[in-house]
């Protein structure tokens, strides 16, 4: 039962090539991307160890339940609110890029208000189910799609097109002082073990960390590969004129004698199934956080306040552009960093004032 544990993290990892970390780390190839990469490695797993262990004292307690017992109804309504804002910017932000990138290149024809409205129908329904219900969710689609993920990867290294002078280019800038918006993007990858927030009260039992060197290891094959393929394929300065940067990158490959020939659709395919699951968590998580804060009425406010996220979701995917979402992303990871390294030392206090 302790696969579960990994599974979000999993789902950070693959949703960040539509959450923009690799087109804002290749924007930083030359201004310290990897040491950024290099950071958040150590420090990204850092505080999930730390934020982990933490939790492992409270099993079968959200966030809301600790903070109920242990701090202020003021301040524990503040940082859940914070918190939960939080969660319902990012899965909005996700469902509005995806939106563009299937209206470009799945079915151009449709308006963009459509596509919105039903990836919000879907996504607010999945929003309400209980936390058991999405984990086990999380596990069915995870397992069906990690083989094609791991397939694009492999046809993508074995391009004719990939070339490795172009990454030993980027090398010759490992030492260059990240800025600190490159540093809290790249740490994206590993900020699943924030969902704990929530998804601990799944966890009745207390949470090993036997195997938890997977995950250094898997973030830092997933940052790698996300920034280094689509140089290797477009080259180290043709790549900063892609918007859809992965997009374009999987629509270079070709599968000579596949069914499909154009590997792009295993991709769409595959992330369809990403971006909805990572929605419904973050919108079910920032939805249990906020109804958290009417005390005995929240299950009467959860469906409220999806409702007004889907609302505001779809006005603002009408009124943004591409350019526009990329800027609130990183103005999102930037705030998530600082939020996370507050509540991780917040939780480590008072861990140790339990013991």
């Amino acid at each position: 039962m302790n696969r579960y544990y990994f599974y979000p993290f999993i789902l950070c990892m693959l949703v960040n090539t539509i959450f923009y970390v690799p087109v804002i780390l290749v924007e930083y190839r030359f201004q310290g991307a990897w040491l950024a990469i290099l950071f958040a490695i150590v420090f990204g797993s850092t505080l999930a160890y730390l934020f982990t262990r933490t939790m492992r004292q409270f099993p079968g307690q959200g966030l809301p339940e600790i903070f109920e017992q242990r701090l202020p109804v003021m301040l524990s309504s503040v940082i859940s609110f914070s918190l939960g804002l939080l969660w319902i910017v990012a899965g909005g932000v996700v469902l509005i890029a995806f939106s563009y990138i299937a209206k470009m290149f799945l079915n151009p024809s449709i308006p963009i208000e459509q596509l919105l409205f039903c990836l919000i129908i879907v996504s607010c329904y999945a929003a309400t189910r209980s936390t058991a219900a999405i984990n086990y969710l999380s596990e069915i689609i995870l397992i069906f799609i990690l083989p094609i993920v791991v397939f694009i990867l492999f046809k993508a290294l074995q391009s004719e097109t990939f070339e490795w002078n172009a990454i030993m280019v980027t090398t010759e800038y490992i030492f260059e002082i990240p800025s600190w918006n490159t540093l809290a993007t790249a740490m994206f990858c590993f900020t699943g073990y924030m969902t704990l927030i929530v998804l601990n009260r799944f966890f009745t039992w207390r949470i090993s960390l036997t195997h938890f060197w997977l995950v250094p290891v898997t973030g830092a094959i997933t940052l790698v590969s996300t920034f280094l393929i689509p140089i290797g394929i477009h080259g180290t300065q043709a790549v900063e004129n892609y918007l859809y940067l992965w997009v374009n990158t999987v629509d270079s490959l070709r599968m000579e004698f596949g069914f499909i020939e154009r590997v792009v659709f295993y991709y769409l395919i595959v992330y369809v199934a990403v971006s909805l699951l990572f929605i419904s968590m973050s919108w079910h998580i920032g939805t249990e956080l906020v109804s958290s804060i009417f005390r005995g009425q929240s299950k009467r406010y959860r469906w409220i306040i999806v409702g007004v996220v889907g609302i505001a979701t779809w006005w603002y995917g009408r009124l943004t552009n591409e350019k526009q979402l990329i800027m609130v992303a990183e103005q999102w990871f930037m705030v998530r960093f600082m939020m996370e390294l507050l509540l991780v030392l917040l939780m480590v206090l008072i861990g140790r004032r339990k013991q």
